[in-house]
């Protein structure tokens, strides 16, 4: 707070967040207040809540995701860079099936993938890429339904027939002592879910409790519960976010590992739910049933339904009062901020909360003043991801009025009526003041409205990517006074470059590889460090030059011809990637507008070919491809030299020739 004559004023915005209380809020980097984002489904899927059988999905670390059939008594391992698909079935195979029922997957120890299999009493483990059989655990399990990984090279399972939590060792043995601990009072009292961290702490989904219970690789409580007042039905831990399926509202809840905070939910998503995974991204897969159906909630995609800011008791001091509240915010189609007052005289008084009828109001004054502000979407449940956006809230205490320029008859007749009138209008020129005064951050990138960007970017003769987001656009625009500071340089032109193409060149001046004839008793190797010049340097040479056509040179550019060919001249080198041909020219035109006036250059898109003494150096002139595109006819196309028949049959085992391309089709087992 700052004071200014009588008046206290109490100013929540950028910068001041942080003395405030915020949930299911993001803070903007230019200061504004909007709804978390989160992941959501698109399409949406709305259903009814329902209680799912438990069920699978794991994610290894080379985009493989598992997923659990129980329906068709298979595990399948989706490669999501490739499409590939490969399925471990339970029929088919002579003897005893090796799958009956699987649930719960996990990659845990040595990559190895651990299924939970209730229908054969035991888990199974895996070689994740193949899903071939390793080995199996049966010690101490009646009806295992999920497993999680530990730190100490052993399982986390949870199994539904003895209703409690087990901790195997590398050999699949039961750890006595943890089962001990995990029995109630401070273990579960009916585990439903299960789930674990890089730390080795174990969640555990307790309907008992109706909440998640947390506890330490030692099997001892490590922190208070959360999800309290659900049902947990399915978990998943990615990064610092704990994901709890909620059986009784069919929503999927998100929570910070660390101090438990609430984030929010996933938009756009209500039914059962059986089984989770997420990656490191905020990426999420569902599972609504048992079978092999999965979706996929994309992270950013949506934003919650609902958050609050509140910040308070604000002190207008002994002889203050508080009288006036003021919010800015905007608030597109089908949003709204809810404005909620309290005030009173003692700061340990609980807030009496009071709707405000606008977002500017006058208060009756008291010394105390607590503000709640509502962020909320207002529209159907989809998973949108339009929010109301909180610019700041504002506090006037009584000071100084309108009413003390009047003479002393206007405050004796109807003077409380009068100074509320007057307040309107001080309110309004106020406001513009304030806007005066804050007028400075309308220039500044970070702080600056989005629709202002673009002109800020005029203003100093710069031109923003098209497509760049808002973020990016800022973080430009402070980029400039470095850019402009090396602009015509190399790198400047290369920068350039990058921002509207987001593809970074080489480039190589001329002079850098100039060689010139050398006679120095042993470097005068022609082609390696000595070349011939275009023309004679010393200009009329008697005995060959052609009269009329050559005469003595000046002396001022005498032996320019040396130099001549790589003077002012430079390469760039583009990996066309994913150019199209439109930006491919826009390279062209960057070029031209920011070179120097005097240099020439010489543009080359680099494909990604091997020639060897053409093109050969690894990460400059040549690119590592991927497996090569299939003959197109009518082109540039010769067998068994720049062309090949595509179509090689899927899962065929890698052969030289055929599929034997390392890294690429071909591992090396």
């Amino acid at each position: 707070m700052t004071g200014e004559r009588d008046t206290l004023h109490a100013l929540l915005s950028a910068g001041g967040w942080d003395v405030c209380r915020l949930d299911g809020l993001d803070v903007r980097p230019d200061g504004r207040v909007e709804l978390a984002a989160v992941p959501a489904l698109v399409p949406p899927s709305l259903n009814d809540p329902a209680a799912a059988g438990a069920s699978g999905l794991a994610l290894d670390a080379r985009c493989g995701l598992y997923l659990s059939d129980a329906d068709g008594r298979r595990v399948i391992r989706l490669a999501l860079d490739r499409g590939d698909r490969l399925v471990l079935s339970g029929d088919g195979r002579p003897g005893p099936p090796i799958l009956v029922a699987p649930a719960g997957l996990c990659i845990g120890p040595h990559g190895w993938l651990f299924v939970a299999d209730p229908g054969r009493g035991a888990v199974l483990v895996l070689h994740a890429e193949q899903l071939s059989l390793r080995d199996e655990w049966r010690a101490g399990l009646v009806r295992p339904v999920g497993v999680a990984a530990d730190r100490q090279f052993g399982l986390y399972v949870l199994d539904a027939a003895a209703g409690r939590v087990l901790r195997l060792d590398a050999t699949g043995e039961p750890d006595a002592a943890f089962a001990g601990r995990m029995m109630p009072p401070t273990g579960p009292v009916r585990p439903t879910a299960i789930a674990s961290d890089d730390d080795g702490r174990l969640y555990v989904g307790d309907a008992g409790s109706e909440s998640v219970l947390v506890y330490g690789p030692d099997g001892a409580p490590a922190g208070p519960a959360l999800a309290e007042g659900a049902i947990p039905q399915a978990l998943a831990v990615a990064g610092d976010r704990l994901y709890v399926g909620d059986r009784s509202s069919g929503r999927i809840q998100l929570f910070a590992i660390g101090d438990g905070r609430a984030l929010g939910e996933v938009a756009g998503f209500r039914g059962p739910i059986s089984a989770l995974a997420a990656d490191r991204g905020g990426r999420l897969y569902l599972k609504p049933g048992g079978d092999q159906a999965y979706r996929v909630a994309e992270p950013g995609a949506g934003r919650i339904g609902r958050g609050t800011v509140e910040a308070g008791p604000l002190d207008a001091g002994e002889e203050g009062r508080w009288s006036r509240v003021a919010v800015e915010a905007e608030t597109p189609a089908d949003t709204g901020v809810l404005v909620e007052t309290a005030s009173a005289a003692d700061a340990a008084a609980p807030p009496r909360w009071r709707v405000a009828a606008a977002p500017d109001l006058l208060l009756d004054g008291e010394r105390f003043l607590w503000i709640r502000l509502t962020l909320q979407r207002l529209g159907p449940e989809t998973g949108g991801i339009t929010t109301p956006s909180l610019i700041e809230a504002r506090a006037e205490s009584g000071g100084e009025t309108y009413l003390d320029y009047l003479p002393l008859v206007y405050a004796r007749d109807g003077g409380d009526f009068l100074r509320r009138l007057l307040a309107l209008a001080q309110s309004d020129l106020g406001d513009r003041e304030a806007a005066i005064e804050q007028l400075f951050r309308s220039a500044d990138p970070q702080t600056a409205p989005a629709g202002t960007l673009a002109t800020l970017a005029s203003w100093q003769a710069f031109e923003l990517p098209s497509g760049a987001g808002d973020a990016e656009r800022r973080r430009l625009l402070a980029e400039l006074p470095e850019l402009y500071r090396i602009r015509g340089t190399p790198h400047g032109v290369a920068r350039f470059i990058e921002i509207h193409t987001g593809v970074r060149p080489l480039l190589v001046e001329s002079f850098r590889s100039r060689r010139a004839w050398m006679l120095d008793g042993g470097s005068s190797g022609l082609g390696f460090d000595s070349a011939l010049p275009a023309s004679a340097p010393d200009g009329l040479v008697v005995g060959s030059s052609v009269v009329g056509a050559g005469g003595p040179q000046d002396p001022d550019g005498f032996a320019r011809s040396v130099f001549d060919d790589t003077a002012h001249r430079f390469t760039v080198g583009v990996p066309v990637g994913s150019l199209s041909p439109a930006e491919r020219r826009r390279v062209g035109e960057i070029l031209d507008a920011e070179k120097p006036a005097h240099t020439q250059y010489h543009l080359c898109f680099w494909q990604p070919r091997f020639r060897v003494g053409v093109q050969a150096h690894v990460g400059v002139d040549t690119i590592v491809a991927g497996p090569p595109a299939g003959l197109v006819l009518d082109d540039d196309a010769r067998l068994d030299r720049n062309a090949w028949t595509a179509g090689e049959p899927t899962g065929a085992v890698g052969s030289v020739g055929r599929l034997a391309h390392l890294g690429v089709d071909t591992v090396v087992g």
